[in-house]
């Protein structure tokens, strides 16, 4: 089969140290090995705070899961090796790190939810501008009185908002 041996028991082997609840968290992503390495210096509340980090921002890389890393207080570490040198300035770095993604992750959630409020809306608008078009004496009296407003009208109607959102 031409398989490295080595690679089958790093492959079997991966998720050995993870908490099952980031691994729910990254089972449909496309993870690379090395951010499952990191994630195993961390104690499992960190590795789900990671796990949802890492899907807030979209982003799986082995460098954005060194970064959590480096902001994972000591207290949410595994002691493997010898204890990281925790200056003050260290300290109010790692601090600032944390406090900023948690931030950050907070507003990708808000303005989540403000997009899907939003989409609700414009597809309730377009369907009323369809039923507007729709009766012919109403769109009769726009086209002859507002051309411009049926214009309008008519190229929102016409959108497929779906369409754009995967264009983003």
């Amino acid at each position: 089969m031409n398989l490295d041996i080595s690679t089958i028991r790093n492959k079997k082997c991966l998720l050995e140290g993870i908490c099952p609840e980031a691994v729910e968290l990254l089972k449909d992503k496309a993870v690379p090995e090395p951010v499952f390495r990191v994630l195993k210096k961390m104690k499992a509340p960190r590795q789900i705070n990671a796990a949802m980090l890492m899907n807030d921002q979209n982003k799986f890389t082995s460098n954005y899961a060194k970064a959590l890393l480096d902001a994972t207080p000591a207290n949410q570490l595994v002691n493997k090796g010898r204890p990281k040198k925790e200056t003050p300035a260290i300290l109010a770095r790692q601090a600032r790190l944390e406090e900023e993604s948690l931030a950050l992750s907070r507003e990708i959630g808000s303005l989540k939810e403000q997009y899907g409020t939003a989409m609700i809306d414009m597809t309730s608008m377009q369907a009323y501008l369809k039923s507007l078009l729709g009766n012919e004496a109403v769109a009769k009296y726009l086209r002859e009185l507002h051309g411009p407003i049926h214009d309008k009208f008519k190229e929102i109607a016409e959108l497929d908002f779906f369409r754009l959102k995967n264009m983003e």
